[in-house]
């Protein structure tokens, strides 16, 4: 927890030695390591963490990992693990057990590089806050969440805000059953073109402000 955070002066970490087979908590371990770009972690063992909120958040010149030995079937925190990666292109997670996770927040935001994201293998029944998961992913155009379970979510603020690329998303199986804020949905999803939200139910929700605000070329 908070191993390295704030090393802005750091280039490199050797973590060929490091066990961590008992950590329960890695939390903002890399958190604005400004500085290193490239991370091996292929010795890790993370079968007993709870907790990998803002794990690389800020790694601004970190411009791939490999988190494929990952162990994830008891974390419930992922806000903010991918936050401000602004050179990291690709991201493929589908390796990832998140069948016990409640929280995804700002899990994405603002890696606006990022062209390619593999979420096939996401759970997501449990998860309580979705907001701004997905914030400022600018150039992506595709965005695959049909497997997503969000009728637990009860934040989806800004969910998908300036997702300026993504020209349509499928939300066949999105639910919206118990969100209490949609506030700024696609806010700013200006390539957007179409979207069927037939489906979407609002009976609980108290903040749907600008869900489609400057979603410009939204036809349907």
């Amino acid at each position: 927890r908070f191993m390295f955070y704030g090393n802005d002066q750091l280039e490199a970490i050797d973590l060929d030695s490091f066990k961590t087979d008992f950590v329960d908590n890695m939390t903002h371990m890399f958190h604005s390591c400004s500085q290193v770009r490239n991370l091996n972690l292929s010795k890790f063992r993370t079968s007993k963490v709870k907790d990998m909120a803002y794990m690389f958040g800020g790694c601004i010149y970190l411009d791939s990992i490999d988190v494929s030995n990952f162990d994830t079937s008891n974390v419930k925190n992922m806000s903010g693990m991918f936050y401000y990666l602004p050179d990291i292109e690709s991201l493929d997670l589908s390796n990832f057990d998140t069948s016990q996770v409640e929280d995804m927040s700002f899990m994405f935001y603002y890696d606006n590089s990022l062209t390619n994201l593999n979420l096939k293998s996401f759970k997501t029944a449990k998860v309580k806050n979705m907001e701004k998961m997905f914030g400022f992913l600018t150039d992506i155009e595709k965005l695959d969440i049909t497997g997503f379970d969000t009728s637990s979510v009860t934040n989806m603020d800004s969910m998908f805000l300036s997702c300026s690329s993504l020209k349509s998303i499928d939300l066949s199986n999105f639910k919206t059953d118990n969100a209490i804020s949609l506030s700024g949905l696609f806010l700013d999803c200006t390539s957007l073109k179409s979207i069927d939200v037939s489906k979407f139910k609002t009976e609980k929700a108290k903040d749907i402000s600008y869900l489609f605000k400057e979603c410009k070329n939204l036809t349907v």
